[in-house]
């Protein structure tokens, strides 16, 4: 299969995978199988993020992002996030070759987002409340709470899909509101005002904002750092 076509078929399994009409209907518990697999992969990432909060100093921003960063590509789906983050409609409307540059810069976006935000540690951990499925077809939520000894607790929840028979996150809620939701009304304004160029330099702006030292949180983004300043 050439890469053209291969593309042709990963852009046709995103379209469908949000084609699918959203129902509002009871919560369910995935099945048993099921959901030891989906709590092993937000447990993944809930792991890397212990690690590089315990050892945040000795890593700084750099070296926490260089750490994370493999978790995230494994436990994410990050092409569906890209999708998501601008719209499918917009997103069906680019070439290959944008939608590669695009999904690198979220996913750089991603990573070091984790970095800036989950910066020290003084006795955090993440607690698995429940796994459900979720009203979408192949979707599933993964209830969790990231306990603070010191601050509230922030309940976390993950949309994860189930696309070509591996799982990966595709949303996360911080105490009920979606990350992809408020990045897509801000990422989709900038391509449609400025262009494809102009959205991804902005990307790469807030990337550079969130690694300087002592930064101001970028506006709109969710308060959960780890610190206690």
């Amino acid at each position: 299969m050439t890469r053209v076509m291969r593309n042709c078929v990963a852009g046709l399994a995103i379209a469908s995978f949000f084609a699918v009409v959203t129902v509002a209907v009871p919560a369910q518990s995935a099945e048993p199988a099921q959901e030891s697999k989906l709590s092993a992969l937000v447990t993944q990432l809930h792991t890397g993020l212990l690690e590089i909060m315990k050892e945040a100093e000795a890593l700084g921003f750099d070296g926490r992002s260089d750490k994370i960063g493999p978790v995230v590509e494994k436990t994410f789906d990050l092409r569906v996030i890209a999708a998501k983050t601008i719209g499918i409609a917009k997103w069906q409307q680019w070439t290959a070759p944008q939608k590669d540059q695009y999904e690198a810069a979220i996913t750089r976006f991603l990573i070091a987002s984790y970095a800036d935000q989950f910066n020290g540690y003084s006795g955090q951990s993440f607690e698995i409340a429940s796994v459900e499925d979720a009203p979408q077809a192949d979707t599933f939520i993964v209830k969790t709470r990231l306990v603070n000894p010191s601050k509230d607790t922030v309940n976390l929840n993950y949309l994860v899909g189930n696309r070509d028979n591996s799982l990966g996150i595709i949303d996360i809620f911080y105490d009920g509101v979606s990350e992809v939701a408020r990045r897509r009304g801000e990422f989709a304004r900038i391509y449609t005002v400025d262009g494809f160029e102009a959205l991804l330099a902005s990307i790469d702006e807030k990337i550079g904002h969130l690694s300087m030292p002592g930064a101001e949180p970028i506006p709109g983004t969710v308060p959960i750092k780890s610190d206690d300043s």
